[in-house]
């Protein structure tokens, strides 16, 4: 009841000569046309709306920014990265800090010179990375500061034919000289704790013989 005197209070100060605005398609009133538009303002003033929305639909997945994950790359990479960021976003060292201590150790080289750790790689740049006994000779292809799996660090460098040769047979070196080398000495085996009588008159055959 209270509601119905405040209405009618409303329509008896509303002045006689101004129009009433009725729900429906009129200029203003922010209706859906059929070609996909709105009304905006009483000027007639058309907002567009999209296909999707007049539908009642979501919007596409390309027009919703997608969140990285960390470990992807980037969409739009980056012009430079610091040398020891990039090291570690190619999984060539486990932290950035062991990274930069290849850096300042003088186990990385950047176009033939010695670098500092805050100096910037670009693509293009040489890189010559001296990991244990290994060595490779690679070209920056693509510049990143995030890390990723290793199928997505393979795509940031690419190595030269004489790299991979020297290191495949390197590796085969190294298993030949493993497959060939003698056998190692067994130790002899006793009993934990205190050794036993048998144990100890062993150990002196062992002590006393020529």
């Amino acid at each position: 009841m209270k509601e119905d005197r405040k209405d009618e209070g409303r329509r008896a100060r509303r002045d006689p000569n101004e129009p009433i605005d009725k729900p429906g398609n009129e200029p203003g009133d922010g209706a859906l046309q059929a070609d996909g538009t709105t009304n905006g303002s009483a000027s007639g003033d058309a907002v567009s709306v999209s296909p999707e929305a007049a539908a009642g639909q979501e919007p596409a997945p390309d027009a919703v920014p997608s969140k990285r994950l960390k470990g992807q790359l980037e969409r739009v990479p980056p012009e430079q990265v610091r040398v020891d960021k990039w090291l570690w976003a190619a999984r060539f060292f486990k932290t950035r800090s062991i990274a930069a201590t290849a850096v300042t150790g003088g186990k990385v080289e950047l176009n033939g010179e010695r670098p500092k750790r805050s100096k910037h790689v670009h693509v293009g740049d040489a890189l010559v990375i001296r990991k244990g006994i290994y060595t490779y000779e690679i070209t920056i292809s693509r510049l990143t500061e995030r890390r990723g799996g290793p199928a997505l660090a393979q795509t940031l460098y690419e190595e030269s034919e004489a790299s991979k040769q020297a290191r495949a047979e390197l590796a085969e070196q190294l298993a030949l000289e493993r497959a060939n080398s003698l056998p190692p000495v067994p130790r002899p085996r006793f009993a934990k704790g205190r050794p036993t009588k048998r144990d100890r008159r062993a150990m002196l055959r062992i002590k006393t013989d020529p």
